[in-house]
């Protein structure tokens, strides 16, 4: 292996503003000998191939040996970094509160475009860094809710009680309902899908999901709540929790999620999405700018040790102010005009949603049944 062709750049980075882009490159990997550039575009797709060749040109991507260009092509061996000073990251909406509380429980809002943990272009603003800083480090989530996901995780403050709960969702024996704006007329007013998912190869980006024969065993089950012309308000009851379940078979049944580039039937969709954002093009297709899929509600059942009784819970997350908006004002209107008022509004939305329903419980969550 040659030491790649060295060009002029300015970025000269100190240990810690290098961050690792995945792993060591290995042998049978079938994007050996790719175009960097390209190779990031569709492994690493926080960022899109179009910017990804930027940052190579002004030195920002490097191996073992120093920066490389955008037409160097990745080889065995090979260990990727790329210049991130931690100063630089997307901003999120932080506003994340609590839903209701139990003994050693609270059920907490994720906004949507919020990542669970740190990974890709995030390291300070997730739900998991955000939860820490709020109410404190014993505070974890015990499952995840896909980034563009609004809506309830349930978190846990010790040990014990996250085992116990980890349980039950590996168990399945916990319940959940979700709420969707789709669009397409629906199959039936009710229906489910029962289809395995797993990675295909039948795509332009290895990191899809799809239906899979050979995947892991999947079942939704889908209610019609209401409709207007040709978008479907959708109440959804998944019985296992695969990674875009929901939306995978939404997109199956013939009923695409408004907002959701990834599973669009038209792959150029998400594409576009990743060098050109929420566009006119990619508005057009997806309607509006926001994933409309939310976890409405999870019920869950606590046994007692010692009466070995068990105790129904259930947290709600009411449904957020912004899905109304859009269900409300962006489906019967001229949806681009619209589009542009929502990415205006969707903040105020937020946090008047915030406000109706936050129990703004102190740091240290000290009231009744905490200890």
């Amino acid at each position: 292996m040659t030491q790649p062709h060295s060009y002029h750049h300015h970025i000269q980075p100190k240990a810690d503003d290098l961050r690792k882009l995945g792993t060591v490159m290995m042998e049978g990997d079938p994007m050996v000998n790719m175009r960097v550039d390209r190779y990031l575009g569709l492994r690493f797709q926080f960022l899109s191939r179009s910017r990804w060749q930027k940052k190579c040109n002004n030195g920002e991507v490097f191996n073992r040996w120093g920066p490389i260009a955008p037409t160097y092509r990745v080889q065995v061996g090979d260990q990727l970094f790329h210049h991130y000073p931690q100063s630089i990251e997307p901003q999120v909406n932080t506003g994340v509160f609590c839903l209701s509380n139990h003994q050693h429980i609270i059920g907490v809002y994720k906004p949507p475009q919020m990542p669970m943990h740190e990974g890709g272009a995030y390291r300070k603003n997730t739900f998991f860094e955000i939860c820490r800083q709020k109410w404190g480090t014993p505070w974890r989530a015990v499952h995840r809710l896909d980034r563009q996901t609004s809506g309830v995780v349930v978190c846990a403050k010790t040990s014990t009680m996250r085992a116990k709960l980890a349980a039950a969702f590996r168990h399945q024996t916990t319940s959940k309902v979700y709420y969707a704006i789709a669009m397409g007329p629906p199959p039936a007013s009710s229906w489910s899908v029962n289809k395995p998912i797993g990675h295909t190869t039948q795509t332009t980006w290895r990191t899809k999901r799809w239906v899979d024969p050979h995947g892991k065993p999947a079942i939704t089950h889908f209610q019609v709540i209401s409709s207007h012309k040709n978008f479907v308000w959708l109440k959804i009851r998944p019985i296992h929790g695969r990674t875009h379940q929901i939306r995978i078979h939404a997109a199956v049944s013939g009923v695409p999620l408004v907002g959701d580039v990834r599973y669009h039937p038209d792959e150029e969709v998400f594409l576009r999405f990743l060098d050109h954002g929420y566009d006119l093009t990619v508005l057009k297709q997806i309607i509006a700018p926001r994933l409309c899929l939310h976890a409405g509600s999870i019920t869950f059942h606590l046994r007692d040790s010692k009466s070995h009784s068990t105790t129904p819970i259930r947290i709600h997350s009411p449904i957020p102010h912004d899905l109304k908006w859009i269900w409300q004002n962006l489906i019967p209107s001229d949806h681009l005009h619209a589009a542009h008022t929502y990415l205006n509004l969707s903040e105020n939305l937020h946090e008047s949603y915030k406000k109706s329903h936050s129990l703004e419980l102190p740091k240290t969550l000290s009231i009744t049944g905490y200890r």
